[in-house]
């Protein structure tokens, strides 16, 4: 019997709470299979089901975190613009959100690991180079997505830093800069980051200082790469992520100097003044 009619059969039963430490190595190692229901549906859904269903050891979850963090999962090939290997990252950067998520209750995580995952994902999500969504006939790579809710389980997290926060807006920026215009759910991704960020207690001028700061920064770029093509796009993404994120703070009531400090800027690029 196959990885994948095992995990068929293993959901069919319901019988997730005899699973051996031996089959969890065997889906973590196919983590990242191009085989989007293998993937997807049965190793990813099978790990939510065993993690949220309280079905493992402390043992197993610390096991899973410390493999999913390693070289050859969350970091694989993490130098590749393209390739298979962006499944096997995107995908271990979920089965981490579900441990950070988990360990709300099962409290199984050290501050100090609740750092290295930090430091790890901040990383991760600054170098990954692949960014796309669908890719065809393999399914949803999704690199920057899931990225982004790995950031914002790690803010969630009971032991998360506001000191962080610097950090993990700078990888938003980073995100935004890395030549793509992005289509598929990413900027409403990175922007549940930021909500999650004024929900633990961002200060509202440091999020109005971080909007000057990238359109500044996509105003050097703009004049530094004299308007080429790659200049328009990261304008867009930049634009794009900045109305979203200004609907978003009105919508929840919050933010309103950040909304203005929007407002100008975008005001400014219409008249052609940035």
């Amino acid at each position: 019997m196959n990885l994948k009619e095992q995990l068929r059969l293993l959901n069919e039963e319901d019988a997730l709470s005899d699973q051996c430490d031996e089959l969890i190595d065997h889906m973590l190692h196919h983590i990242g299979s191009t085989d989007a229901e293998l993937r997807d549906e049965l190793i990813y859904g099978t790990f939510a089901r065993l993690i949220r269903g309280g079905h493992l050891e402390n043992y197993q979850l610390q096991h899973m975190l410390k493999t999913c963090l390693d070289d050859n999962h969350l970091f694989y090939h993490l130098s590749e613009s393209s390739g298979d290997a962006v499944f096997t990252r995107s995908f271990s950067s979920l089965v981490i959100c579900l441990l950070l998520d988990q360990d709300h209750q099962a409290h199984f995580l050290t501050k100090q690991e609740i750092q290295e995952i930090t430091d790890k994902s901040i990383r991760y999500v600054k170098e990954e180079k692949d960014t796309r969504g669908y890719v065809e006939e393999k399914g949803w790579a999704h690199s920057i997505a899931h990225g982004a809710d790995l950031l914002a389980s790690i803010v969630e997290h009971p032991s998360f830093e506001l000191t962080r926060s610097e950090d993990i807006l700078l990888c938003i920026q980073n995100a935004l800069f890395k030549g793509t215009v992005y289509t598929d759910d990413e900027d409403e991704r990175l922007i549940v980051i930021i909500e999650r960020l004024l929900k633990k207690g961002l200060e509202e001028a440091m999020l109005e200082n971080w909007i000057a700061s990238l359109f500044h920064h996509l105003h050097i770029r703009w004049e530094q790469e004299a308007r080429s093509l790659a200049a328009y796009r990261l304008k867009t993404s930049v634009m794009n992520f900045a109305r979203t994120l200004h609907f978003r703070l009105r919508f929840y009531g919050k933010g309103e100097d950040a909304q203005k400090q929007i407002e100008q800027q975008i005001n400014r690029w219409y008249n052609k003044k940035a």
